[in-house]
């Protein structure tokens, strides 16, 4: 006997879903995914030319943050094959006091991805596999949703393509953010999610798996997107539980579906994030006033104008536009897939996904859009003034002048959400949903054109996304240590490592850590910048005096053995002898000049 049910606003028959419409595929086994995962490793190739031809020994673009995360993958490996020792902290960096890394991101998830790779061909190589490999997950989760949901392979392509080559990503993939790639994992959590709780109930703990997996994967990845997924997905549980629009507007919590996710993944995402909560109590996690986050917040514009690095008309929205912040305001979501999503919406009630699907995921795309506005209204990245009458003072940001955003609230009450200091991050699942709801629109579209016609529109569609999305001309930068790095390597592994003058080593923090790779000795330093430890913020106003006495005294109570000077640095300041005088007075021994660096002993 035949039964029938409606999942999703899908007709399943007999248990299994109905017969396959033309476009239609299955991702009920593993040869459905072959194409897709090859049509999206061809694709991240070609989007990220020319990394792929010097992997092992090149980053695109310039040093930054993808030094750090260079540093991080080699110190894992040499952490746990070489020194025995856990990873999550280390006294190589910030020496004598060491580093705590949940003080920042450590990205287990992506560290570990890379990590065999790394093995093989050192850290470089297994930094540029992690992170290409992003690229093409990214496409492949939101191409498991898509076609689950429309039963169409080509919509899901689109999808995936827009998802996964959004200029969110390639604006962080440029910089070296490899935590934020980890968005991958993003489609396949709230898949999972809306599964578990609205499809059937006898599927719900299968699900539940799904959800829980995918979660800890984000956790693994960064803990900012678990953050964010978790208060995303409190909208999404809410929306789930509400059963009809009644005068009582009854909502019923099922707990049994909600559990089928949360038990499963509570005890892995804790033990995930048991280092921050570590580090938040011994005060190691930074905790950002609401003026940091009022500077990362996203102006609506953010989301309308294309990304200033496209090849053919980013240079014009630069500069027109204030695009300073270009790297976490890149959060453009594509012509044809706004469009696309407005065609999924206007069509809802004619889909065969059904209207509630795209209401909920219309819903998370508007929760996300007013989370990623932060603590106050900006428009063209600029700060809305407004003149508010006595009455409605209570709106007005902790500036005065300003009109504050719903997430005010969060970063007032939510634990550890004041730990945030980039609200556009939300941009994310802005992209997410929208890369979704657009992959709908054009299954409406595919299913509405004939066969004539839809070969032909099929590859408009993706001509435009491609086109839209195109990314910049890059260049690739080779990651390499100095002479002097090299010279220290042989030294003897006594004493740390000081580089002067201060301040520009605290402006290139990443290069200096990862410097520590090549010659494997302390160093006072650490990623201070952003994250600025109580050792940095002793020493750093003496450190600024060098070379003097208190200075050199310091030096030699922090462990230095090797101070580094960078003698093309003060030379051009007309300073170099001034600086050698003095250390020579100081009882400083030179030990070598190596290509215009200068390295002492501070001993008496």
């Amino acid at each position: 006997m035949e039964t029938t049910s409606l999942t999703n606003g899908r007709k399943e028959i007999g248990g299994h879903e109905e017969p396959s419409r033309a476009g239609a595929v299955s991702t009920s086994s593993s040869s459905g995914l072959i194409w897709p995962v090859l049509f999206f490793l061809v694709l991240t190739v070609i989007m990220t030319w020319p990394l792929v031809l010097d992997m092992g020994r090149s980053i695109v673009g310039q040093y930054g943050d993808n030094l750090y995360f260079i540093w991080l993958i080699g110190w894992f490996q040499r952490a746990l094959f070489v020194l025995h020792q856990s990873p999550l902290s280390t006294s190589l960096l910030n020496f004598p006091e060491g580093w705590n890394l949940a003080s920042t991101e450590m990205s287990l998830g992506m560290v570990l991805t890379g990590l065999p790779l790394a093995m093989v061909g050192g850290p470089t190589l297994g930094y540029n596999f992690a992170l290409l490999t992003s690229f093409v997950v990214s496409g492949v989760t939101m191409y498991l949703w898509v076609a689950r949901t429309t039963r169409n392979r080509w919509a899901a392509l689109l999808a995936g393509t827009a998802f996964a080559y959004s200029p969110f990503r390639m604006s962080h993939y440029l910089v070296g953010h490899l935590n934020l790639l980890g968005i991958q994992w993003l489609p396949l959590f709230f898949m999972g999610l809306q599964e578990t709780l609205e499809g059937p109930s006898r599927r719900a703990w299968r699900w539940g798996l799904v959800t829980a997996v995918s979660l800890s994967l984000i956790a693994a990845s960064s803990q900012y997107l678990l953050y964010m997924s978790v208060v995303i997905s409190a909208f999404v549980v809410l929306a789930s539980c509400v059963k009809g629009l009644t005068p009582a507007l009854r909502i019923a919590f099922p707990w049994t579906r909600i559990l089928a996710w949360t038990l499963p993944a509570l005890p892995v995402v804790l033990l995930i994030s048991a280092p921050y909560f570590s580090a938040a109590n011994a005060g190691d996690l930074p905790v950002r006033g609401v003026e940091a986050a009022a500077r990362y917040s996203a102006s609506p514009t953010d989301y309308l104008f294309p990304f200033s690095g496209h090849p053919l008309w980013g240079s014009w929205i630069a500069q027109r536009f204030n695009k300073s912040n270009w790297v976490e305001a890149s959060l453009y979501v594509g012509f044809a897939i706004g469009l696309l999503a407005f065609v999924a919406f206007i069509m809802r009630n004619r889909s065969e996904v059904g209207p509630r699907t795209i209401w909920l995921h219309v819903g998370i795309l508007m929760t996300a859009f007013v989370l990623s506005l932060g603590v106050s209204l900006h428009w063209l990245s600029r700060p809305v003034r407004v003149m508010l009458p006595p009455a409605l003072q209570f709106l007005s940001a902790d500036d005065g002048e300003s009109l504050a955003m719903p997430a005010r609230i969060l970063y007032s009450y939510l634990p550890f959400y004041s730990s945030m200091r980039v609200p556009m991050r939300y941009g994310a699942f802005v992209q997410m949903a929208a890369s979704f709801l657009g992959g709908i629109g054009a299954a409406h579209i595919l299913g509405w054109l004939g066969p004539r016609w839809r070969p032909a529109a099929t590859g408009i569609l993706f001509a435009v996304v491609l086109l839209d999305f195109l990314p910049p001309s890059t260049k690739l930068t080779a990651v390499q240590g100095r002479p002097v790095d090299v010279w220290l390597s042989r030294q003897p592994d006594t004493g740390a490592v000081a580089q002067f003058p201060f301040d520009e080593a605290d402006s290139e923090a990443q290069a200096y850590i990862y410097y520590t790779l090549v010659h494997h000795k302390p160093y006072i330093g650490s990623l201070s910048g952003s994250f600025q430890t109580r050792q940095y913020n002793r020493i750093k106003s003496v450190l600024e005096h060098f070379p003097d006495g208190e200075s050199l005294s310091l030096l030699r109570r922090l462990g230095v053995r090797y101070v580094i000077v960078d003698a093309l640095w003060y030379d051009s300041r007309d300073a170099l002898d001034d600086v050698q005088v003095a250390m020579d007075q100081l009882g400083a021994r030179l030990l070598a000049e190596v290509d215009g660096q200068l390295v002492y002993d501070p001993s008496p």
